[in-house]
């Protein structure tokens, strides 16, 4: 595959009015996966953390505004989750099945991550090359993706996701990933 663009929408776990909306785009080229989140609205009540001179990996980044991806092959039930904060703060961990514990990646060693904020837009920028990847993740005819989102406000923290397939919010559900290729 030598490129591929897609886009997606977010949706919020509940559905629930939110003053603001999330686009994702992800493109695929020479084996580099570029993420792009949009969040648009009124920023107004999100809980954004400042940028930092020297982000790095960081373990429950999701427990604050952060833009995560999950990346899984139609080989096998591993699966790959990546977490992005504005703050650039950033973590990687693999998972070899759903029930496998939280443990971090250590073949990825640095993502390079780009954002802007203004008055309503938040736009995070990602980019990860695939080669430090397990190699059944290195695929990209076989890879699925599932891009989420986890937005704190002064009311709490919200989901998102292309889709929800559970009761409760659950990125790590196998069902929740949506095909890569065309």
């Amino acid at each position: 595959m030598d490129s591929l663009k897609k886009e997606y929408t977010l949706k919020p776990f509940k559905d629930v009015s939110h003053p603001f909306s999330i686009q994702t785009r992800v493109a695929l080229a020479n084996k580099k996966l570029l993420l792009s989140f949009e969040l648009e609205g009124d920023l107004e009540t999100i809980l954004i953390p400042g940028q930092k001179i020297n982000p790095s990996r960081a373990i429950g980044l999701w427990n604050q505004t952060c833009f995560e991806c999950f990346l899984k092959s139609n080989q096998d039930h591993q699966y790959i989750e990546f977490n992005f904060s504005p703050s650039h703060d950033w973590n990687c961990f693999h998972f070899l099945s759903l029930s496998d514990e939280l443990k971090e990646w250590g073949q990825v060693k640095d993502i390079v991550i780009e954002s802007k904020i203004t008055s309503n837009t938040i736009v995070l920028m990602a980019k990860i090359d695939l080669k430090h990847l397990p190699s059944a993740l290195q695929n990209t005819h076989e890879l699925k993706i599932s891009t989420t989102a986890v937005i704190s406000t002064d009311k709490g923290l919200s989901y998102w996701a292309i889709k929800h397939m559970d009761d409760r919010p659950n990125f790590h559900h196998p069902e929740s990933y949506v095909k890569l290729s065309s």
